[in-house]
């Protein structure tokens, strides 16, 4: 899976995606537990992939993401319990832009509950944090603007997802933290 690190345009090359896609397809239904099985060092597949930062441009690149995300976690959906780095593979989704969350939470919901313990923040603030730092980049002017206000847009929708899906960490600012600040005319 080290491919997606020496090719950056590997999900809007829709021919050579949708191949690699179809050979992962094929080795999980003959040789599964290639996919179920850890390195000595205790990574799986899915580890790999989740900690490389996503970037497709355009929208066939997310669908080619999140099969590819699909296909992991088809074979080996266990794999979305398991840390690494002491990180949830939830934490690495979100934090490098995968559109997979769903597909994550639909095999181990628990993760919504559970902090990340780098930041010690939960999914949807790694989700915002995320926003955070790609709306702030996107105000200069780059090459990649249009994508990069797209993922600002993405991981908004993503925040508010997961808020959704667990609106339990919201809390109300206690009265003492507000300024007192009043605004007058």
């Amino acid at each position: 899976m080290s491919f997606l690190r020496h090719y950056t345009d590997f999900f809007d090359n829709v021919s050579v995606a949708r191949n690699t896609i179809w050979l992962l397809n094929q080795l999980a239904s003959t040789d599964a537990w290639i996919f179920q099985k850890p390195d000595p060092k205790g990574i799986y597949p899915l580890h790999v992939v989740l900690q490389q930062e996503c970037t497709p441009q355009h929208h066939t690149g997310k669908v080619i993401a999140r099969e590819l995300v699909k296909t992991l976690l088809q074979v080996h959906p266990q794999s979305a319990r398991c840390l690494l780095h002491q990180r949830l593979p939830i934490h690495w989704a979100v934090e490098h832009n995968w559109p997979c969350h769903d597909l994550l939470l639909a095999v181990y919901p628990e993760a919504l509950d559970a902090q990340d313990s780098t930041s010690e923040l939960y999914p949807f603030q790694i989700a915002a944090a995320a926003a955070s730092v790609s709306t702030r980049t996107t105000r200069t002017s780059t090459p990649c603007k249009q994508a990069e206000n797209l993922s600002s847009a993405s991981a908004l929708d993503i925040t508010f997802e997961l808020l959704r899906a667990n609106p339990t960490h919201v809390r109300p600012i206690p009265a003492k933290h507000h300024t007192g600040v009043r605004a007058e005319a």
